[in-house]
């Protein structure tokens, strides 16, 4: 998830939830569910290959190998029901980051609050899956949440620094803030508008998780999509 994940009643009409099957639910136009019917009941590997290039986030969930939930949101986030939030468990998430990306904030919250097994994104930018697979004895576990978000952001906004962008950085954080406390969803770059090139956000993301996985043992890997 780009910025945020949360709990709650909107983010998709259930279409299918059979006792044999998958939780699904999807929303948006015909294209966008579309997508979402390709990836039902399809294996990791399809599943990802089927979702790399959507325009919006889409979340295929798997546990002992057997698909168990599939659901979409927007360009930045999706929204997940209390009922998706306990199937995680030490399950494998997969997901597409849109904006080309690897791992947000709200990713590491992701799997170390639902516990998961394996987290993993995929990026139209560069065809990469990236997958963070922290073992027993990373510190991720043993961190919390807090320090696990200021140490992010911290590397976050040393690329912004060292990239001249800091000031324009803070700048739309602050009204990417405002905007979601008003509507509660994180806004489009149309709606708060995007200074910053889009290969410095990436180089933001991901350099940020290459640097907390060196600093917390998180299992990061990257590898071509298959």
């Amino acid at each position: 998830m780009s910025r945020s994940y949360s709990t709650g009643s909107r983010g998709g009409d259930r279409v299918r939830a059979d006792r044999s099957g998958p939780i699904v639910r999807a929303s948006g136009g015909s294209e966008e569910r579309a997508v979402v019917q390709r990836v039902v009941n399809q294996p990791l590997a399809v599943a990802e290959r089927a979702i790399h290039r959507a325009s919006t986030e889409n979340v295929a969930i798997y546990k002992d190998g057997k698909q168990i939930a599939v659901s979409n949101g927007s360009d930045r986030e999706v929204v997940f029901t209390k009922e998706e939030m306990k199937l995680m468990k030490g399950s494998v998430l997969t997901h597409n980051h849109p904006q080309g990306t690897s791992f947000s904030r709200a990713d590491l919250q992701l799997i170390k609050q639902r516990k998961l097994e394996e987290i993993r994104a995929v990026a139209n930018y560069d065809d990469m899956t990236y997958s963070l697979k922290p073992p027993k004895d990373s510190l991720l576990w043993k961190t919390s949440v807090a320090k696990l978000a200021s140490d992010h952001e911290k590397l976050r906004r040393a690329v912004y620094e060292n990239a001249g962008y800091l000031k324009e950085y803070d700048a739309r954080e602050k009204a990417c803030v405002a905007w979601y406390r008003k509507n509660k969803e994180w806004p489009s770059p149309e709606q708060v508008p995007d200074r910053i090139p889009s290969e410095v956000h990436r180089s933001a993301v991901n350099d940020s998780i290459e640097a907390l996985d060196i600093k917390y043992k998180l299992g990061y890997t990257k590898t071509p999509i298959q």
